[in-house]
């Protein structure tokens, strides 16, 4: 189907330049997901959907206009979305930033393993296995009371073709999965929930995040209130990725054109703690967010964003880096319809160190498994704030001793990376809104807490 869908794409782009279009882009994407939602102890619903979307671009100059959607392979459709799109086109403002479409051709990496074999014939019971196993796992945990979420196969064949001749196709398929716990204990009552994926079909690291969730939400059933303030703190990989699509976001280039990001004036500074290296590489087929081209064609490659503390990249598209005098370095990705620059296959450095020797270095702190509702406070000082809600642990001479309420956390996320110590283990996490990030538990010196948070 992938070249069917390349030959698709090269299509509308020569209807294009027949209907008066100075040039032309289209994105094609044909999507399979296979998914089992569960709630309650058991599956609630299995669905399989099956689409082809469309983004298709063209220009009469430096006026454009572009479609989103649904894609119907008939010649009317096609022909009819042209016509509509230039008769936009023409009576739209002339953009004076329009970078235009890929012109160059590209050299796209032969990523291997970015669609597994086995993956090639996964089919709706074998999700259904995912979710029983994850369900029994959970319930090993005897305070565990109710297990619920989602278990999803996604394949996906991207394709594109531009008005100058220049085309690329890749397939893709991975797992993915939210699992939550609700737990009893003594009349009380604690809840965990966390994301996993894997690129490849194996149940038991499915399991194995079921049963952490279960330990989680049976330590939360019992929660101790703590004081605000600064807390030495040891952020587990869910809680540590949600900071660092805080700082992906402030390493985009639009954000520091706009003036709204703090790693303005930053390039080649040090901004982090040395032990702090963090990268996008769309090329490691173990991330799911892996690709071989962005989603304006621009080949992708492995770019360092922080070594060693010191920022030596920002995200572009073909759009920011015309405004910069630069060349796009294989960004662009549209996140809820918007298109941007966005890192979004990365890595944190891991350490040597173990979980359990980063925690014996807490006398007095916090471990915190999960953070939620995050977002800048001032994005042009680094501010951020978000609640801990189901994930926050009291350490003392490096053992937890209990659960603690939610808090909300208020802090510069240069004051929280000042000090940073990776452990020695990596596992994925897909970011809530997008992308994904292979990253360790981290030791940091710092997180305040500023006010208790009205949430369970």
């Amino acid at each position: 189907m992938v070249t069917d869908l390349q030959d698709i794409a090269e299509k509308v782009c020569h209807v294009a330049k027949q209907n008066g279009a100075t040039e032309a882009f289209a994105y094609l994407i044909e999507t399979k997901h296979i998914a089992t939602r569960f709630g309650e102890n058991h599956i609630t619903q299995n669905v399989t959907n099956i689409g082809l979307t469309a983004r298709i671009s063209l220009a009469l100059g430096n006026r454009t206009a572009t479609y989103r959607g649904s894609l119907s392979l008939t010649n009317d459709f096609i022909q009819n979305t042209i016509q509509a799109l230039v008769s936009r086109a023409k009576i739209s403002d002339e953009d004076t930033e329009f970078p235009g479409f890929i012109d160059k051709k590209q050299q796209y990496t032969d990523i291997i393993g970015l669609n597994p074999k086995r993956n090639q014939v996964v089919d709706p019971e074998d999700v259904k296995n995912i979710v029983e196993a994850v369900i029994s796992e959970a319930q090993r945990k005897k305070e565990t009371q109710a297990v619920s979420g989602t278990i999803m196969f996604i394949h996906e064949s991207h394709s594109f073709a531009t008005s100058h001749e220049i085309a690329g196709s890749y397939q893709t398929s991975y797992f993915k999965g939210t699992i939550s716990v609700h737990a009893m204990k003594n009349g009380n009552e604690g809840r965990s929930s966390l994301r996993t994926a894997s690129r490849s079909f194996k149940i038991r690291p499915f399991e194995e995040a079921a049963f952490e969730a279960a330990e989680t939400a049976a330590l939360n059933t019992k929660k101790t209130k703590i004081d605000v303030g600064a807390y030495k703190a040891l952020l587990e990989p869910m809680a540590l990725a949600e900071l660092i699509f805080l700082i992906l976001n402030a390493a985009k280039a639009q954000n520091i054109q706009n003036y709204s990001s703090f790693l303005i004036g930053k390039m080649n500074s040090s901004v982090f703690s040395d032990h702090f290296t963090l990268i996008h590489d769309p090329l490691d087929a173990k991330n799911i967010s892996a690709r071989p081209f962005d989603d304006e064609g621009i080949a992708t490659r492995s770019i360092p964003i922080f070594n060693k503390g010191i920022l030596k990249n920002v995200a572009y598209d073909l759009r920011s880096a015309k405004k910069d005098e630069t060349n796009s370095n294989g960004c662009a990705t549209s996140i809820f319809g918007d298109f941007t620059a966005f890192f979004s296959a990365t890595r944190v450095n891991e350490g040597k160190d173990t979980v359990e020797q980063l925690l014996g270095e807490i006398k007095k702190g916090v471990v915190i498994k999960n953070l939620f509702y995050n977002n800048f406070v001032d994005m042009t000082k680094g501010t951020a704030t978000g609640l801990t809600r189901d994930g926050l642990f009291i350490i003392k001479n490096g053992e937890i001793t209990s659960a603690a309420r939610p808090m909300r956390w208020t802090d510069n996320l240069m004051n929280i990376f000042k000090d940073f110590v990776p452990s020695n283990v990596p596992i994925q996490v897909p970011m809530f809104f997008h992308g994904s990030c292979i990253l360790p538990a981290a030791l940091v010196n710092q997180i305040t807490f500023t006010s208790h948070a009205h949430t369970t």
